[in-house]
């Protein structure tokens, strides 16, 4: 059962924090596409890295997914296919056109109903996205108004969150910057902590970026979790972009911004978030004195755990 409570996201009554990723499928040798036991070892490593959500940008998953997110544990933001449907720039006019023009509405129909029917088969699908980095127009409405209605068990949001009209989304959407410093509902920071932003370069110049990531996320995140309105966050981004073909003729996009490599190996900063987002803590500079000798030594310990006690470990 996912429940809003005033700001707080409850899963079976219980409120929850989210300790995400942004997540897209990719593997070396076959770009962006699904490939069974690459995306089940991405998955299985995040979880060790203590992550318990990924959100699905900005498209919707293959079924396989969202089953092994069910068997491991993790939960899912499911989003939709909408993104940057905007008038930023008049190259995407025509995609602005779509929010808009009502000859495109069996088009967004089929996205949406397409989705909400493969993905509330799933326990780990806890809310919907119905559109990322996009305006708002007719379209978009009727396509959040059939995913309320064809599945009204699940909250939804829309990234950017001060895109609809009040009323239409249960959980306001932050990226980057724009994070509320106060919300009448709760906020999901969807997008935060990018690695070394947009500019590869910075890090290929300065490799020692690398040593303050673990002090950014941990303030990032120690932000999400001492403010009750916030009910969690998605680094950007989970796996890097890249494709290795024999040819070399491979011309899409590709960055190394992820936790992961494209060979699902560790990069430090997954050593980072893993402890940034470790549900047990303990207190950087703890002042312990000595309780003397063949006595016990008392050490505070935080459980940030949503449902399980330190004892059960």
């Amino acid at each position: 059962e996912v429940a809003i409570d005033g700001t707080e996201l409850k899963i079976n009554g219980s409120p929850v924090k989210l300790r995400g990723v942004n997540w897209i499928n990719i593997n070396p040798t076959g770009g962006y596409s699904f490939d069974y036991e690459s995306d089940k070892e991405s998955l299985l490593l995040l979880k060790q890295a203590n992550v318990n959500m990924i959100r699905t940008s900005h498209f919707p998953q293959y079924r396989d997914i969202l089953a092994l997110c069910d068997e491991i544990g993790l939960y899912v933001e499911l989003e939709m296919g909408p993104m940057i449907t905007t008038k930023w720039a008049e190259c995407w006019f025509e995609r602005y056109d779509s929010l808009v023009n009502e000859k495109y509405a069996p088009w967004w129909e089929a996205i949406y109903s397409e989705s909400v029917e493969k993905g509330r088969s799933f326990a780990s699908v806890i809310y919907y996205s119905t559109g990322n980095e996009s305006d708002w127009g007719a379209n978009m409405a009727m396509g959040t108004d059939y995913v309320k209605a064809a599945d009204p068990s699940r909250p939804t949001k829309y990234a950017w969150g001060y895109s609809p009209p009040e009323g239409y989304v249960d959980i306001f959407s932050a990226h980057y910057k724009d994070l509320p410093t106060v919300s009448d509902k709760p906020v999901i920071w969807d997008e935060y902590a990018h690695l070394y932003t947009n500019d590869q370069g910075r890090l290929e110049k300065d490799p020692s970026l690398r040593e303050q990531y673990g002090n950014a996320i941990k303030e990032k995140f120690e932000k999400i979790w001492e403010n009750d309105w916030i009910i969690g966050g998605a680094i950007w981004q989970a796996r890097d972009w890249t494709v290795f073909t024999p040819n070399g003729t491979w011309k899409a996009f590709q960055t190394t911004w992820g936790l992961l490599d494209v060979w699902n190996r560790p990069k430090p900063e997954f050593y980072d978030v893993k402890k940034a987002y470790s549900p047990v803590k303990m207190e950087d500079q703890m002042v312990v004195q000595s309780p003397g000798s063949n006595l016990k030594l008392t050490l505070d310990v935080e459980n940030r755990y949503d449902f399980t006690y330190l004892n059960e470990l």
